[in-house]
């Protein structure tokens, strides 16, 4: 597997449901990467709403590990 994986954890601002798909800042920062490199470039949105640090840790470790993304993101709104 030559794709570099990016695995975005977070809350709702993370998930998004509001926004069109193409408007979350996970597919952003896929286009952006992918207009720099020309590694192929897969960036996931693992958001959870209402989630905390504590459930995005446990949420990577029992559901995401098997991903095996090169990055993890967590974005933490205060």
């Amino acid at each position: 597997d030559d794709v570099f994986r990016i695995l975005c954890l977070g809350d709702e601002t993370t998930f998004a449901a509001e926004l069109p798909e193409e408007e979350t800042y996970c597919a952003k920062l896929a286009r952006g990467l992918e207009e720099q490199t020309t590694t192929p470039v897969e960036v996931l949105n693992g958001g959870c709403p209402g989630g905390c640090p504590t459930l995005a840790a446990l949420l990577e470790r029992h559901r995401f590990l098997g991903l095996q993304a090169d990055v993890i993101l967590l974005h933490i709104d205060p």
